[in-house]
């Protein structure tokens, strides 16, 4: 990434560009019409002033522009960074998936978790609370990708493949929850699509080994 620097840099070879061609052309009114450019002559100069001034003005609002953008996306880098370092380092993160794979190991079926009012032992409980948080944290991890807080390039190089595996071992917790509710828009919706969107990226990959090396070379 350019940073900062190369929106400046663009805005300084736009403003040179223009005043250049502009010298040409009075180099050239100069050369081919001595007595027009004469009579001109009293204008050029204000006219000269008024065009640098509007092609610097340009130039400003351009470089503003592209500085923002560029500060955007350093931004949204340096969030995705700071999300992937606590997920790896997270004990409450890391200790709720050890909990769900487990139970999922013991019992596909996590569908009876979704009712927590009808649990009766403490584990029980343990398991419900950390699938729910983990859910949640899918949730909210694909609402940032969404509104381009966090990037979702840079993120799902180190998550894509166990997101996708989160949202199926909680499959059958989550439709369980969405049969509870007559909501338009289901429960953990941004979960699914984000998934299913990954979902078919590897899949696309592993049909074509062509398509990964490119989609990495992409990046």
């Amino acid at each position: 990434m350019n940073g900062v620097g190369a929106p400046i840099r663009g805005a300084v070879l736009f403003v040179a560009c223009v005043l250049g061609i502009f010298s040409v052309c009075l180099i050239v009114l100069a050369i081919e019409f001595p007595d027009l450019a004469k009579r001109l002559s009293p204008v050029i100069g204000p006219v000269t002033v008024m065009v640098s001034a509007a092609v610097a003005f340009g130039a400003a609002i351009y470089t503003s522009k592209r500085s923002s953008a560029a500060q955007r996306e350093t931004n949204r880098l340096t969030e995705t960074w700071r999300a992937i370092s606590q997920k790896n380092w997270d004990e409450d993160y890391i200790t709720a998936r050890t909990i769900i794979i487990r139970a999922y190991r013991s019992q596909p079926d996590l569908s009876r978790f979704a009712k927590p009012q009808d649990l009766t032992y403490e584990e029980d409980f343990r398991i419900s609370r950390a699938i729910n948080n983990l859910a949640n944290d899918a949730e909210a991890v694909a609402i940032a990708i969404a509104n381009d807080v966090i990037d979702e390039g840079f993120y799902k190089q180190w998550f894509k493949r166990s997101y996708i595996a989160d949202y199926e071992i909680m499959r059958s917790y989550i439709d369980a929850l969405r049969s509870q509710y007559d909501d338009r828009w289901p429960l953990y919706r941004n979960f699914e699509i984000l998934k299913t969107a990954w979902q078919a990226e590897v899949a696309e990959e592993e049909a074509s080994p062509v398509t990964a090396w490119y989609r990495r070379g992409a990046r």
